[in-house]
């Protein structure tokens, strides 16, 4: 099991520390597996096999009685001084602890159980780098040994660093029987959290037909089935959680998320009411319990739900989770409440001053007022907290974009596409941009970055096949404008595009049917009506060419083109 991180706080925490977490208590030749573990030990010295048993039976006084002989005897033997410190330790005598256990140490410098068991002691007396340090030692004196590897494991989790406890806790299983639990349940909750709950089914499959099964392991068992998408199985595995835990309510969050997975949300609604009753307090269960209620078609009470959550006047002392602030705004929002949730989104950004989130919803909402020019104020002002944030790139550029200034939100387009978290879409918006400043070449490469990414972005395909004619190379477009009206056979323009690159490449009797389909569909577009006229003059239909040109010229074709058209058409 996990071991809390306030037990190797108090003093008193290090007799748990040593009966509870399957610490080896004798080394060199005696061979202990953790206590939780199996109860068996192994030792070519009766006399200190015997020390173990006293001590396994919480009787250190005993063990003492035991022991003193055989260090009188033989004061260099390392087990015996590494059982000596595990009896002050266990009398809470932790100087003298430290003492023994660094004397086994320097009786024998390989002694890694002694490293451990020292480490253990300098944790409980919150001393975590010097603990980490002894653990590390025995990890590197013998890579196999499960405990150093566990300690290592638990202190990364306390870090915040995932991939170092889950390699730890992995050496810190190897060999554990299957049905041991220990740091499993640590190590499979961090595999949920990870993206890897395949694994964690894996490391709790053998407890779920367990009886006895804590509702930790059952509720871990239930978010890693809920996050593979086998909402039966979650919903099973969260029922029997709360069975075994009725009270427990990071289970009920678990089985409401799952029942609104499976669209059951009155349900969820009926689970999570009486806990949220209990623990207003909670933000997880307000939340919840209002994505339910909004989901159960009673947005009246979740919102109600979600403003008896939120505090009158948010500091960094009394704040909501941000998705509290979110989801009722969106509430507000979707009933046509704006002035609500620009308080809202007002209070958000005082409750996470240094937060770019609450400037991208402030911003978002002021967009959709068509309030460009506030808009962007708060899209800058964000930035200044979070250059690189994709949400609030976009806005400032879209933003820049309705207030007439093409190069500013080129700019920003060309900053978005250089983040980590660019798309397609992204790379598409800034091809259009680049496009309206005269930037061809950069056009042209945001193209073929929105399709490297997406090959199916039809108006990038387009697009580039467009400019790409445009550069006397139809040969190039061609198969990018056929892939386009596969894509989206609806859309005039696919058709045009692929006409004129048919065009482009002598090839007018096959031309023509894409040209007349997208005339048909825009019948009025002057761009369509001019292509399909040179199409029929190529073909050599001039009447039927110049009375296209001149639908054109009523359609607002350009003067230039309408006369070089002509020209050529003749007669």
């Amino acid at each position: 099991m996990r071991f809390p991180p306030d037990l190797f706080r108090p003093v008193p925490a290090v007799l748990a520390v040593f009966l509870a977490s399957g610490l080896p208590l004798a080394t060199g030749p005696v061979a202990a597996a953790p206590i939780d573990f199996l109860d068996q030990v192994q030792t070519d010295d009766s006399r200190l096999q015997r020390v173990l048993e006293s001590i396994q039976a919480g009787q250190p006084v005993q063990a003492r009685a035991r022991l003193e002989p055989i260090l009188a005897a033989n004061p260099t033997l390392a087990p015996a001084q590494e059982l000596l410190g595990v009896i002050h330790a266990l009398e809470g005598d932790l100087d003298d602890a430290i003492a023994a256990f660094e004397r086994a140490i320097d009786l024998d410098p390989g002694q890694y159980t002694a490293l451990t068991k020292l480490g253990d002691v300098h944790l409980a007396l919150g001393a975590r780098e010097t603990a980490r340090g002894y653990f590390t030692r025995a990890a590197e004196i013998a890579p196999e040994d499960r405990l150093s590897h566990q300690r290592l494991g638990l202190l990364a989790e306390e870090d915040g660093d995932i991939p170092a406890a889950i390699r730890h806790y992995e050496a810190g299983i190897r060999g554990m029987p299957e049905d041991t639990l220990g740091v499993k349940i640590n190590l499979a909750l961090l595999y949920n959290r990870a993206g890897a709950p395949d694994r964690s089914l894996v490391l709790l499959a053998p407890f779920a037909a367990q009886d006895d099964t804590p509702a930790l392991v059952r509720r871990a068992l239930g978010n890693a089935h809920l996050a593979l998408g086998d909402t039966e199985a979650a919903i099973g595995a969260y029922r029997q959680a709360l069975a075994s835990a009725p009270e427990d309510s990071a289970t009920a969050l678990g089985l409401g998320g799952a029942l609104l997975q499976a669209e059951e949300a009155r349900a969820a609604v009926d689970l999570l009411a009486p806990f949220h009753a209990a623990d207003p307090a909670d933000d997880a269960l307000a939340l919840m319990l209002a994505r339910a209620q909004a989901a159960a078609g009673d947005t009246g009470g979740a919102r109600a739900t979600l403003e008896a959550a939120l505090p009158a006047e948010p500091d960094a002392d009394r704040r909501a989770a941000p998705d509290l602030y979110f989801d009722l705004g969106a509430l507000q929002q979707a009933a046509g409440d704006l002035d609500a949730a620009e308080a809202t989104y007002a209070a958000l950004q005082r409750a996470y001053p240094d937060s770019a989130t609450p400037y991208l919803a402030q911003g978002a909402l002021l967009g959709l007022q068509r309030r460009y020019a506030e808009a962007l104020t708060v899209f800058e002002a964000g930035l200044t907290r979070a250059p690189e944030h994709p949400g609030l790139l976009r806005g400032a550029l879209r933003a820049h974009q309705q207030e007439g200034r093409a190069e500013a939100a080129r700019d920003l387009g060309r900053r978005l596409a250089a983040t980590e978290a660019v798309q397609a879409s992204d790379l598409f918006y800034l091809g259009t941009l680049e496009e309206a400043t005269g930037e061809i070449d950069q056009a042209i490469a945001a193209y073929e970055g929105a399709v490297d990414r997406d090959p199916d972005l039809w108006p990038a395909l387009n697009n580039l096949a467009v400019l790409l004619i445009g550069r006397d190379a139809a040969s190039e477009a061609l198969p990018m404008a056929e892939r386009a009206r596969a894509l989206r056979p609806d859309h005039p323009a696919v058709h045009h595009t692929l006409g004129l690159a048919l065009l482009r490449t002598d090839r007018a009797a096959e031309a023509e049917a894409p040209l007349r389909e997208a005339v048909g569909m825009a019948p009025e577009n002057a761009s369509y009506l001019r292509s399909l006229a040179e199409a029929a003059a190529a073909l050599g239909r001039g009447d039927e060419a110049r009375d296209l040109l001149t639908r054109a010229r009523a359609a607002g074709l350009d003067p230039a083109e309408a006369r070089a058209l002509e020209a050529r058409i003749g007669g």
